[in-house]
């Protein structure tokens, strides 16, 4: 997601849920703040990659801006898919059938070649 601040700026929310279906309202999704949208990296670059509090479930269903209550901005899905991690190794599988491969250091995420 695109998190948009009401001070101008924005980063990108990563979330990664263990499971496919996670209650809207359960505090159950992995979530990482990128300087950049991941999916946009090319091969041997990287962002900044910042483990924050897990967000709630309705987030992976967002398919349009969302304004976010409490002066916090507004969010809007990039893109969904599916992902799998092995030792560092994460891979994505998106719905629009385009695929990435990163490793996650502890504070950044680095594009990988396919």
């Amino acid at each position: 997601m695109r998190h948009q601040l009401p001070d101008g700026t924005h980063h990108f929310d990563l979330l990664l849920a263990a499971t496919e279906i996670v209650a809207d309202q359960a505090r159950e999704v992995a979530t990482w703040r990128c300087e950049m949208d991941p999916c946009v990296l090319t091969s041997g670059t990287s962002t900044t990659l910042q483990r924050i509090a897990p967000h709630r479930g309705l987030y992976l269903r967002l398919r349009e801006a969302r304004e976010l209550g409490g002066d916090r901005g507004c969010v809007t899905p990039t893109r969904a898919g599916m992902y799998t991690m092995r030792e560092g190794l994460l891979e994505l599988r998106m719905h629009d059938h385009s695929n990435a491969q990163f490793h996650m250091h502890d504070d950044r995420l680095e594009r990988l070649a396919l």
